[in-house]
């Protein structure tokens, strides 16, 4: 039997924290206990938007929730070379619209610390926003030293990881980590007034999110002898049981890895798990697509490489058989034979299996531009542009 495999890698819609210009509401105002001129007001914002210029996705549900009680997540001042200023408590996180999606608009506000303020005037700061991670991932208040402790000692530290979801049906207690940083120079500090900063935090998903989903539709007039087909299993071969919570080296918003062509890899202890071990997906009835979140994986080894395997239900219970999927390009009239295509943090990489007979199609893209190709194995290479890109290539392959 012959298939067709869709694969998509694109950018995973970043989650935003926006820096609102508006003050804060009546209500919330009441809940200040702090002269004005001492307040910073934050909002921080969840879109569901895309991001110029990546095709880059909406996160759904739980892939936008943020836990914002207190003690769940942090919020710390930074000067420019990285070293600790001191932390940011907002009085109060309120909502300024509803929760469909966990795509919602939050407003906070805060006292400014006072080593922040010199001369009238606040001194450039960078903010660092920690979220969902697991209460020993984060460090400890008298492990901060200010003028010392640096990002790369919060982000590097033995304790800031996760453990890989064994579940991966999202919900309030089965979270992703975040973490965003952004960079502030020149902000203007009138006494008296809310000062309301005006750019933008980028919040960056620790995980990678991989779909595998069956286009089960046929046209009219083809007589389908694979109507029934369906996954009756769909596995990850090979991950990594831990991940990092923050990316390496990530001092600002413009250099996220998830924007980058082969970003530095944040892999526990330096290196992919040396054990061998699969994991089955979450099957999403409602969208007729298998899930799984994933920590970051390098898959430029020889013999170390990730992949998925999937089994259909036409299958005898007995058939050790699988079909597998690789992390790569389908290109040149060739099927791969292994992954070399990493898993990136906050990146979507999306397998549509597309029945045509007795064949499947697939169709390959990154976050830079989107493109399609249907591969057709042998000797009938074809191309056929299609607007606004025009690099497909359609060829058959065998899956």
């Amino acid at each position: 039997m012959n298939f067709v495999i869709k694969y998509i890698r694109s950018g995973w819609l970043a989650v935003l924290i926006g820096i609102v210009t508006t003050s804060c509401t009546q209500d919330s105002a009441d809940t200040v206990s702090v002269d004005e001129e001492k307040m910073l007001s934050i909002g921080f914002n969840v879109p569901t938007r895309n991001v110029y210029p990546y095709p880059t996705e909406s996160g759904v549900n739980y892939e936008n929730y943020i836990d914002w009680r207190e003690g769940r997540y942090k919020i710390y001042f930074f000067d420019t070379d990285n070293k600790f200023i001191a932390p940011f408590k907002p009085n109060k996180i309120e909502s300024r619209s509803g929760n469909e999606d966990y795509s919602v608009t939050y407003e906070a506000v805060g006292e400014i610390p006072r080593a922040l303020v010199k001369d009238g005037k606040l001194e450039d700061f960078k903010i660092v926003v920690l979220a969902n991670w697991p209460q020993t991932a984060y460090p400890k208040d008298e492990d901060l030293i200010v003028g010392e402790t640096s990002i790369d000692n919060i982000c590097n530290a033995s304790t800031a990881t996760f453990d890989c979801l064994t579940n991966f049906q999202l919900s309030e207690t089965r979270v992703i980590p975040f973490y965003g940083v952004e960079e502030y120079t020149d902000v203007k500090f009138i006494p008296g007034l809310i000062t309301a900063l005006e750019k933008e935090v980028k919040l960056l998903r620790a995980m990678a999110k991989v779909e595998v989903m069956l286009d089960s539709s046929m046209p009219d007039n083809v007589q389908d002898k694979w109507k029934d087909l369906a996954f009756s299993d769909v596995k990850i071969h090979r991950y990594n049981a831990e991940g990092y919570c923050a990316p390496s080296g990530v001092y600002d918003g413009l250099n996220y890895p998830d924007e980058q062509e082969s970003p530095e890899l944040h892999l526990v202890n330096g290196a992919n798990d040396s054990n061998d071990k699969s994991l089955s997906f979450y099957y999403k009835e409602s969208e007729n697509k298998w899930v799984a979140y994933l920590p970051e994986y390098n898959n430029q080894g020889e013999n170390d490489y990730s992949y998925i395997e999937v089994k259909f239900n036409y299958q005898l219970t007995d058939d050790q058989d699988t079909y597998k999927i690789y992390f790569a390009e389908y290109k040149d009239a060739t099927t791969p034979t292994r992954s070399n295509i990493n898993l990136i943090r906050n990146n979507i990489y999306r397998f549509t299996v597309q029945k045509d007979g007795f064949k499947l199609l697939l169709t390959v893209s990154d976050w830079e531009a989107l493109y399609e190709n249907n591969f057709e194995y042998g000797d009938r290479q074809f191309t056929t542009p299609v607007a606004p890109w025009d690099d497909e290539i359609n060829n058959e392959v065998e899956f």
